[in-house]
């Protein structure tokens, strides 16, 4: 018990924060990048991020846990952490980000990536320990039930790799990716969905419930 804690205190995760950022130009699905939120929707978002400045990312926070039941009881777990947002969500978070930092943001620094028509999806390892099963993301879909009661799986109309490292003060460090993709909000189904994380030898997901599908708006 004591060298676990020992060993938690020298753990170091070098990592940019989880959260649905705007991929680089060179990534980004320029094919849906159109205005989106209404100009009103856009200002009560500006406001609701001033207001957040110090809260959590605005967007659905999910676990999506791949730990097989083996692999846990020797507390060598595999889970995901996943962020979704909506342009809503993405225009409250930049607000937030500058007010901060008491920096201005207002209609004008909000671009068309933030308010365009598209879901953004990060998922990442969750990294907590040395003893962590590292396993990268291979893939994020989202499933749902179709309006006629059929399973309906959304593939993302981009895709990108997030690398992270965690490493201890011993000189210790693994290595692992996770995702940012894009979706088309159209093409979801309605009522609960799945946030699916694939590996490369197993699956996990995070489900968004039908009350919670405000938090990706």
């Amino acid at each position: 018990m004591v060298a676990r804690a020992f060993a938690a205190v020298l753990a170091v995760l070098v990592v940019t924060p989880l959260r649905a950022q705007t991929p680089p130009a060179a990534t980004r699905d320029t094919g849906v990048v159109v205005a989106g939120l209404a100009d009103s929707d856009v200002a009560a978002a500006i406001t609701l991020g001033q207001e957040r400045k110090n809260k959590k990312t605005f967007g659905f926070w999910g676990d999506a846990d791949c730990s097989s039941i083996i692999a846990a009881m020797n507390g060598q777990t595999r889970e995901y952490y996943v962020l979704a947002q909506g342009p809503y969500g993405r225009i409250v978070d930049a607000s937030a980000q500058a007010a901060r930092k008491y920096m201005p943001f207002g209609r004008a620094d909000v671009s068309a990536e933030m308010r365009a028509p598209t879901l953004t999806v990060a998922v990442q390892q969750n990294l907590f320990d040395m003893k962590t099963a590292v396993v990268p993301v291979e893939h994020v879909v989202i499933r749902g039930v179709g309006a006629e009661g059929q399973p309906l799986v959304v593939q993302p109309t981009h895709i990108a790799e997030m690398p992270a490292y965690y490493q201890n003060l011993l000189g210790a460090k693994i290595e692992t990716k996770g995702v940012f993709a894009t979706f088309d909000p159209q093409a979801l189904p309605p009522g609960e969905l799945q946030i699916v994380v694939i590996l490369s030898d197993k699956e996990c997901h995070a489900t968004i419930k039908d009350k919670d599908r405000d938090k990706i708006r």
